[in-house]
């Protein structure tokens, strides 16, 4: 009876340092998010501007899967009025791998430079440097996971 309770607790042992880890490791996430800050502040925010137009940051998705790819979606303003033109809502939209590593998340699309970004459990906060295919100025975004239905 001892040597059964004894390979019991060792079985046990061994399933949890091989199986668990310490709750922080490399694993995948699996989970939705929204913007809730651009530079500090609540979308929708000034995301660049030209002496034509100006380009809002209206909000977006960003959905992390297990098998380590993302998705973002984002709408925008572009506002042409100033010079003669008028309002369009283009979105944007791209796709990639993410790595993680405990709290870091780097974002990867194929051509472009990383995007490196921290996560909370709660909060996932990165700096997309400006591109102009993109936002001609660097944007802190802020996305907060999406409350389950």
């Amino acid at each position: 009876m001892q040597s059964r309770t004894c390979l019991i607790a060792a079985t046990l042992l061994l399933a949890t340092a091989v199986g668990c880890g310490d709750g922080n490791g490399p694993r995948p996430l699996a989970a939705a998010f929204y913007l809730t800050s651009v530079n500090g502040a609540a979308p929708p925010a000034l995301a660049g501007s030209t002496l034509n137009c100006d380009q809002y940051l209206d909000g977006a998705d960003l959905l992390l899967s297990l098998d380590e790819s993302f998705y973002i979606s984002a709408w925008t303003t572009l506002d042409c009025t100033a010079a003669g033109g008028g309002v369009t809502h283009p979105a944007l939209t791209v796709d990639g791998t993410y790595r993680r590593s405990g709290s870091s998340i780097t974002l990867e699309v194929t051509g472009a430079v990383p995007v490196p970004a921290s996560y909370d459990g709660t909060t996932l906060t990165g700096t997309l440097p400006a591109s102009p295919v993109t936002f001609p100025i660097a944007l802190d975004l802020v996305f907060t996971v999406r409350p389950s239905l």
